[in-house]
């Protein structure tokens, strides 16, 4: 048996090279690379995913920041002013650019710690434009354990939900 000296990783399988300079490729099992994988976190989340109920006022928020125009009918678009259009597009691009942080940073967690444990100076993963990935189609908010509470809390970090988004009332409070 002669010592590995290197490994390469390749879409179809990874490569050992022993000091001789000898490789040897190993392909990937089909099973396990076609198969969509799921952490002990996402089991966990969705065995007690936690119910939050949004009122009108809130859910209407909520849903103009996940989907944009397609939220309303024809006759509601035609209503809004340009600047009202605009806003709503605005906040949906913002809106979609988050998620998609959100989701790659949870889909590429070990590795971004594996690159950081290299690299101590890289400091990969701080910036937003550190997690513009491209990312699979099986990436959705409920495969990666993402949760309403979770995205909710990321728009108000974010800014595009106040501050006081969760204690927001349909009632109007006349002084």
């Amino acid at each position: 048996m002669h010592k590995i000296a290197s490994i390469t990783a390749t879409a179809q399988g990874y490569i050992t090279y022993d000091t001789n300079g000898k490789a040897q490729m190993l392909r990937y099992d089909k099973l396990v690379q076609n198969k969509i994988t799921r952490s002990n976190r996402v089991k966990i989340t969705q065995d007690e995913i936690e119910k939050i109920h949004l009122n009108m006022v809130q859910r209407q928020m909520y849903r103009r920041l996940m989907y944009g125009l397609t939220e309303y009918s024809p006759e509601q678009i035609a209503s809004f002013s340009p600047s009202t259009l605009g806003k709503i597009v605005a906040d949906f691009k913002k809106a979609k650019q988050f998620l998609h942080i959100m989701k790659a940073k949870r889909m590429f967690t070990a590795e971004t710690k594996i690159i950081n444990a290299i690299f101590p100076h890289s400091n990969i993963g701080q910036k937003d434009f550190d997690w513009f990935l491209d990312l699979p189609k099986s990436a959705t908010l409920r495969n990666l354990g993402i949760t309403t509470r979770e995205v909710i809390d990321e728009f108000i970090r974010r800014k595009l939900l106040p501050m006081n988004f969760l204690s927001l009332e349909t009632k109007i409070q006349l002084p």
